[in-house]
């Protein structure tokens, strides 16, 4: 089914913004098959589309209740792209899915990008990005399946949309490709 992504959001943005392909991601730092998704699907989807011009990739954060370290994950990663932008966060975002969420050493790791630790704790504590995430967990609620949603049955994450496409969990680099394909080819 075909989602209609016409939402009014600022996120995380890899790639040209004028690709005419755009993936969006709902993700939860902590859930495993995100960062399967995160180290073993992206980096293809980036080789072959997102660097070539052809998607823009979005991440927009959907940190499940049960996963603790889920939310401050994205809430850091959201303070360390409040100052270093869209290639700081998905420095974070990477080093969050091969390493697991560390608190010392992405605020580590973001110094090394030329953020200031003091305004990036002070971002952290004081919840600076609660709105934003919040937001983020709306819309996947409302766009991606508002049915099961009522049903009271999980969104699952990783959730796609892929050029409007519904994908849902973390499906290999071929189902990706053949919708991407199929819609560069319209």
């Amino acid at each position: 089914p075909e989602i209609d992504f016409d939402f009014d959001d600022d996120d995380a943005l890899l790639g040209d913004e004028d690709a005419p392909i755009l993936i969006v991601e709902f993700s939860d730092y902590q859930c495993p098959y995100c960062a399967k998704f995160a180290n073993d699907t992206l980096p293809l989807i980036k080789e072959k589309y997102i660097d070539t011009g052809k998607v823009k990739f979005m991440y927009r954060d959907f940190p499940i209740p049960s996963h603790s370290q889920a939310y401050p994950a994205a809430l850091l990663a959201e303070c360390v792209r409040d100052q270093g932008g869209d290639s700081a966060y998905f420095e974070v975002h990477d080093y969050i899915f091969a390493n697991k969420y560390d608190y010392d050493a992405i605020v580590d790791l973001a110094l090394g990008l030329g953020v200031d630790e003091g305004e990036l704790t002070e971002c952290f504590e004081n919840d600076t990005f609660k709105d934003e995430i919040e937001n983020d967990m709306d819309d996947a609620r409302n766009l991606l399946l508002p049915s099961e949603v009522k049903a009271g049955k999980g969104i699952g994450t990783p959730s796609f949309s892929v050029g409007g496409i519904r994908v849902r969990g973390a499906q290999p680099f071929e189902v990706f490709e053949q919708i991407i394909e199929a819609q560069l080819a319209e």
